[in-house]
């Protein structure tokens, strides 16, 4: 298995948003007990913990895979709600940030002036939006290569060994989490 390390990426994300201060911020992620959804999650709240942040249940919603998109306006509109507002969401995937963005922007709310927003991963969307959007990259090259190198091996092998190579990501900055 060849993977990027969730858990570290998503806690350098909500970790460069405590560094500049934010203390209420929200994550945005589905519902499913998949090994990568649990460490984004899990990295979302170590980095709140060790910045001194107590993790609000509030904060993190989870939305289905199915039928996403009216999940995710509803968990936008609880975490925007007058008194609760965070200040800054983290969304564990691309297709829940494209959809939060067209809320976000329905909704009138200037990113990154009202909100900072970060993604795990890119997509093609955010050339269109206003603000250039901070997200989490995968090594999509490195995670391909070790994946061939374990793989050839193997093949190689009299008795072909399991393998976990975790591949760290990075943050490419925009403006959104300014």
């Amino acid at each position: 298995m060849v993977v990027t390390d969730n858990h570290e990426a998503m806690y350098s994300a909500v970790k460069l948003l405590t560094q500049k201060g934010y203390r209420k911020i929200g994550m945005i992620a589905y519902d499913t007990p998949l090994t990568h959804m649990q460490d984004r999650i899990q990295g979302y709240k170590d980095a709140l913990k060790e910045a001194g942040i107590r993790f609000r249940s509030g904060w993190l919603k989870k939305v289905p895979y199915l039928n996403y998109k009216e999940h995710v306006a509803e968990a936008i509109a609880q975490m925007l709600k007058n008194g609760e507002e965070v200040e800054a969401l983290v969304f564990a995937t691309n297709s829940i940030s494209v959809q939060a963005l067209k809320i976000i922007h329905a909704r009138g709310i200037k990113v990154p002036d009202d909100l900072r927003i970060i993604s795990f991963d890119e997509s093609d969307a955010f050339e269109f939006f206003y603000a250039t959007i901070t997200y989490i990259k995968q090594n999509l090259n490195e995670i391909s290569e070790k994946a061939v190198q374990v793989l050839i091996k193997n093949i190689n092998a009299a008795v072909p060994k399991t393998a976990r190579v975790i591949v760290p990501s990075s943050i490419v900055l925009g403006e959104s989490s300014k």
